[in-house]
């Protein structure tokens, strides 16, 4: 992987367009993100409905362990013979201790542990889902609060030019080398601007009530933005690290492994099962009747069962279990190759949008840099009246638009470039290297690695 340098460099995110800065304390891309991953609640959830599927780990150990239960039982019973005429009461106890074991259950408990593993990775795979797409909209949020504001300042600095421009053809009115057709034209255009710097601000505090909202704290100026990772060397790197990290196509695949443990459950429900069960305890039975005469037998006992069960009819339900587990694997299979094939199709789109966005960049900074020579130019002349106000203006206007669009290109370049770095599953905390209480309030410390995707030829 390269670092793309140039999104390092502050002041060349608008090219040579500079703009004046807050004397506050401006807000920086990282601590903008680390924000985000802390105050988000679908995150928050996210990450305690992994740690709640993580106790089906725990279910996997009892696939194979023996279960141990005591048994208590009591009865009670009232008896008349009518041939001697004796009433006799009874009363049996019997406690025991009983183990159970499974020798064989047709591959049910592989299968259970199959399904538990597969629900966990995905949860987990989920769980990465949702903290890049937190990030993603941290960054959005950033990108647009920041194109606003550039946006701001350029009709800031736009607004004193047109002022200027007012002032001067009035005072050219005043010795006549104006008319009074000038100073109308100039007074629009300076209304005209003026409407463009209101807007500019209204779309400014949309942004930063949308910006509170995602990131969770106020904000006055931003830094340029910076790539907080590595760009990938190519598009088949990008795919690459796509086709086994991106979280979207990780789930898929622990869904097709789940599936697969579904479709092996119900063909285990054919197969016959052998279990054990030992027991040891003691049985204690009072008798009494009428004459007093009694007899209580005790008895200590202990014994070992064997049971072979083989299934022969069970009315259907087997097999519409069977070919509903086949269907739903077969569902899950042809999701993952379409995940896998929007993989590859976003792929080639976004690196490409990403190269044109660079192009875009490089060409209005250039566009950017011939605008103001010409605008200096054009103004010169006119002073002398050698240039027209409208040439004034339409030199003006050229300006702007480069610088506009010159901002735009840019959002679109690290908007791009992020997305990249999103398609390949690497836009988490830890790998943007956010705030350090960010990466301890994560439980990233404490989970496995991203699990990779193994069905990728399903």
């Amino acid at each position: 992987m390269v670092v793309y340098s140039r999104f390092k460099k502050i002041g060349f995110v608008l090219g040579i367009v500079s703009f004046p800065m807050s004397l506050n304390a401006a807000t920086s891309l990282k601590k903008a993100l680390s924000s985000t991953y802390q105050t988000s609640n679908s995150l928050a959830a996210a990450k305690h409905e992994k740690l709640a599927a993580e106790g089906l780990n725990i279910r996997n150990l009892g696939e194979f362990l023996p279960s141990v239960r005591f048994d208590a039982t009591k009865s009670f019973s009232d008896d008349k013979s009518y041939v001697q005429g004796v009433t006799q009461t009874s009363n049996s106890s019997r406690e025991a201790f009983v183990l159970s074991q499974n020798l064989f259950n047709g591959g049910r408990s592989l299968a259970t542990i199959k399904i538990n593993n597969a629900k966990v990775a995905a949860k987990y795979a989920e769980y990465i889902e949702v903290e890049q797409k937190t990030l993603s909209d941290g960054i959005k949020a950033y990108l647009d609060v920041w194109t606003k504001q550039a946006n701001l300042r350029v009709s800031e600095k736009a607004e004193r030019v047109y002022k200027e421009t007012l002032d001067i053809t009035r005072e050219k009115e005043k010795f006549g080398v104006a008319s009074q057709a000038d100073v109308e034209r100039a007074t629009a255009e300076y209304q005209r601007i003026n409407s463009q710097l209101a807007a500019s601000r209204a779309e400014l505090a949309g942004a930063l009530a949308a910006y509170l909202n995602t990131v969770g704290i106020p904000v006055d100026q931003l830094e340029d933005p910076v790539m907080l990772i590595n760009m990938p060397a190519s598009e088949e790197e990008v795919l690459k690290i796509a086709m086994t990290n991106n979280p979207t196509l990780v789930k898929q695949d622990r869904n097709v492994d789940d599936a697969m443990g579904q479709d092996l459950l119900s063909k285990a429900n054919f197969l016959p099962t052998v279990a054990v069960e030992a027991s040891v305890g003691r049985t204690r039975v009072i008798n009494k009747s009428l004459d007093e005469r009694l007899s209580n037998p005790k008895s200590f006992n202990r014994g070992l069962t064997a049971t072979l069960s083989v299934p022969i009819f069970q009315k259907g339900a087997e097999y519409a279990a069977l070919k509903e587990a086949s269907n739903s694997l077969a569902a899950t299979q042809k999701r993952l190759r379409g995940i896998q094939q929007d993989i590859v199709q976003g792929c080639q789109s976004i690196w490409a949008g990403w190269q044109s966005s660079i192009e875009q960049v490089n060409n209005n900074a250039a566009r950017v840099k011939s605008a103001e020579f010409l605008k200096e130019s054009v103004r010169h002349e006119y002073n002398f009246g050698l240039k027209t106000l409208f040439d004034v203006y339409q030199a003006e206007k050229d300006l702007l638009d480069a610088e506009y669009a010159l901002i735009e290109a840019k959002r679109l370049e690290f908007s791009n470039a992020y997305h990249i770095i999103n398609l390949m599953g690497n836009l988490t905390a830890r790998n943007l290297k956010l705030e350090e209480d960010t990466l301890t309030a994560s439980s990233d410390e404490s989970s496995p690695q991203t699990p990779q995707s193994s069905n990728t030829n399903s």
